[in-house]
């Protein structure tokens, strides 16, 4: 496992602010994700879990659900989220997994390093994402893989000939960014600091790219394809992230309560700004 980084925001240091990625830039215009409690909302996560976990990935044997509808005993523990469009149709379905590390099924496949152990098993609840699935309907393309890293909007919202339609208004903001935020929401507002996931290279590279400090703390298994364990501690992210992308971490607390906004984007927005053109040893004009 990495070791844990200390960057941290200055209270009152001069920063610079770099406004071109804000959280917009993160935010696919075409979909919504939220929190699903209600059971026949949730029958539809299950069924389409079905269709991608047994039917088209063939990861699990689809005579042991007879009726089409793919659950296992850590729903109980789970908070479960739907990604929708915008006429309220099913996108794609990710689980927040809650527990101690010894109940979380990640922990039943992937060997975890001996420090990350340490650090995670006498931690009183954890988070794990899993079962992140996606519709076929809402697959860009068949080489963009079964997690869709990116999702193309409904055919009828690009007007032929539209030149307005850039990438960003077409929708091109990976639709796992609201899924991911409803789950780094819920930990904040459980008191969860480690969220730990089993990722396929695609999807880490992905979330690298995006400014994610996933830590890879175990070896690559093979667990519903091939997968490592990662962890993202959500402290130290915020204090990373705040200073490369501030713009992600302001799209994933958009909506959090007063007291949960993370603290690192608070000092940043209160911090004097620095001008670039000013040469460091001569005020500005």
């Amino acid at each position: 496992m990495n070791a844990l980084g200390t960057g941290a925001v200055v209270a009152g240091a001069p920063v610079h602010r770099d406004d071109r990625h804000g959280p917009d830039a993160f935010c696919n215009p075409y979909f919504r994700a939220r929190q699903v409690m209600v059971a026949s909302q949730l029958e539809a996560i299950f069924e389409l879990r079905y269709q991608v976990y047994c039917v088209e990935r063939g990861f699990l044997d689809p005579a042991d659900y007879p009726d089409r509808r793919e659950r296992d005993g850590y729903d109980d523990l789970s908070l479960h989220y739907g990604l929708y469009s915008l006429d309220d149709e099913l996108a794609g379905t990710m689980r927040l997994v809650r527990g101690r590390l010894s109940q979380l099924p990640l922990v039943e496949h992937c060997p975890l390093a001996a420090d990350a152990e340490r650090l995670l098993a006498p931690l009183g609840l954890i988070g794990e994402i899993s079962r992140l699935a996606v519709s076929r309907n809402f697959r860009r393309r068949t080489g963009d893989g079964f997690y869709s890293l990116q999702v193309a909007p409904p055919r009828q919202t690009l007007p032929r000939g539209d030149i307005s339609a850039t990438p960003e208004r077409r929708g091109s903001a990976p639709f796992v960014l609201h899924l991911y935020r409803e789950a780094y929401q819920a930990c904040r507002r459980s008191g969860i600091n480690f969220l730990l996931a089993a990722v396929e290279r695609p999807l880490a590279r992905l979330l690298n790219a995006l400014g994610f400090t996933f830590e890879q703390i175990g070896p690559e298994v093979d667990y519903y394809g091939p997968v490592a364990p990662f962890m993202l501690d959500l402290d130290r992210f915020d204090r990373l992230v705040v200073r490369r992308r501030a713009g992600l971490l302001r799209f994933l607390a958009e909506g959090l309560e007063p007291s949960l906004y993370p603290p690192p984007l608070r000092l940043l927005d209160e911090a004097p700004e620095c001008t670039s053109q000013a040469h460091p040893s001569q005020p500005p004009a």
